[in-house]
């Protein structure tokens, strides 16, 4: 314990630091005491067997190469981006509207470089290429109301199971070779689809996709051959007329 920490508590009070402390603590308690024993162990099983988060790199990559795939994924953004949205509170077995209620306000306006379209597009987009969506929620503490909420590409992000507290934290790997920063669980809200290999991790709706595209990519790129340079080396654009087909 700190000097400040000693002067304070003579006070009758504790510290910021000292509160978050005692809050993990609590947490930690609460798991342990309601966390199911063989949910520890297979975290603890999972720890070590996370898969490459770079995968997760190469699906959100085919919504720059497939235009089949970009399209829809453009049509659901924008659905989502454009639709109404309103946080209610159950009264008995009514839902009654809490105008302007301060998540709502925050969705509208997330963060100073996203707009709340950009937001909801990117979360959205997310979700469908890798089956996960990661948001980074600016505050102080566990307790602390959010002031922004970021989104991040989720193969820049991995969470790292434990045995008694089931997810310890999140590795963020800023992709310039450091070492991951470690990102509190109470900092990240992860949206994941149902995955029956992984309890940690949601999968991808690509993955049961992957022949298809993989034929729809190879046809384009045959077909792109074919009737541009007749299966030969492109002509340059001084030799157009010379190869292009009289009418």
């Amino acid at each position: 314990m700190s000097i400040i920490d000693n002067i304070v508590s003579r006070f009758g009070f504790v510290s910021q630091r000292q509160f978050q402390q005692r809050v993990q603590e609590a947490v930690k308690i609460e798991l342990d005491q309601k966390l199911p024993r063989f949910l520890g162990e297979t975290a603890d099983a999972y720890r070590n067997a996370m898969p490459d988060p770079m995968i997760y790199a190469t699906q959100a990559d085919l919504y720059r190469i497939s235009s089949t795939l970009g399209t829809a994924i453009d049509i659901l953004g924008g659905d989502m981006g454009t639709a109404k949205f309103n946080v209610k509170r159950m009264r008995g077995e009514d839902q009654i509207d809490i105008p302007n209620h301060p998540y709502e306000v925050l969705l509208r306006n997330p963060n100073p470089a996203d707009s709340g379209l950009e937001f909801a597009q990117f979360k959205s987009a997310n979700y469908k290429l890798n089956g996960n969506a990661i948001i980074w929620l600016n505050r102080e503490s566990q307790t602390g109301i959010p002031d922004e909420m970021w989104p991040i590409p989720y193969f820049m992000v991995q969470p790292v199971p434990d045995k008694n507290l089931y997810i310890s934290h999140y590795d963020y790997f800023p992709g310039n070779g450091k070492t991951p920063m470690r990102l509190e669980t109470y900092e990240i809200v992860h949206y994941k689809t149902y995955n029956p290999e992984n309890r940690f991790v949601g999968m991808s709706p690509i993955e049961s996709l992957a022949v298809t595209i993989r034929g729809d990519l190879g046809m384009r790129k045959t077909s792109t051959r074919n009737y541009t340079d007749y299966g030969g080396s492109p002509p340059s654009i001084l030799a157009f007329k010379d190869w292009v087909p009289d009418p």
